[in-house]
């Protein structure tokens, strides 16, 4: 956990950074590369993590792989970490950025399951009725479970409500079983 808030901490104030210099767009970029360049490379990952390979050795890593791609801003910023020895925790401080710019901006994020595709049709319904609940702008993304056999699964932030045709068997199963049990005795 420990991770985590300092994770929220270094976000929080590369945020506040990027906002002073009018750049947030720009260092939003450049973490959602950073966190995409990681997750490619289980190299680059394992560098982070080792105890082994010295700060300034990583630091130059870390020059050199981002420093032509990246605003000026995030490339001190990482130096700045890796001095500090938390570079281990940049793929968390990403995520934590994220987390923090979509607060700022007011972006929700949902998440929808369906046991199909989408069509273009179902997607503007969805999105015109989270629009009318005033809930601000939305991220959208999209997942297919063919379990759910119809229907859909919402999560907005880190509440979920399932209307999955595979959630009303699993409650109808229940209730079978327990009006089973009730007889039996």
């Amino acid at each position: 956990m420990k991770q985590g808030k300092a994770a929220q901490r270094y976000a929080a104030a590369l945020l506040d950074l990027a906002l002073e210099k009018g750049i947030l767009e720009q260092v939003k970029d450049d973490m959602a590369l950073i966190k995409a360049t990681v997750a490619e490379s289980h190299e680059l990952d394992l560098l982070l993590h080792s105890p082994i390979v010295k700060g300034d050795k990583k630091q130059a890593i870390l020059s050199g792989v981002f420093e032509k791609n990246i605003q000026p801003l995030t490339h001190q910023f990482l130096n700045t970490l890796a001095v500090k020895g938390r570079e281990g925790i940049l793929v968390n401080i990403t995520e934590a950025f994220s987390e923090a710019y979509r607060a700022h901006k007011g972006i929700v994020r949902v998440e929808i399951t369906s046991a199909r595709e989408l069509s273009d049709a179902e997607r503007s319904e969805i999105n015109a009725k989270f629009e009318a609940s005033g809930m601000g702008q939305l991220e959208l993304t999209e997942k297919v479970d063919a379990s759910l056999i119809g229907g859909l699964r919402i999560k907005v932030g880190d509440k979920l409500m399932d209307a999955s045709i595979q959630k009303k068997l699993n409650e109808l199963q229940k209730q079978v079983t327990k009006n089973s049990n009730i007889s039996d005795k």
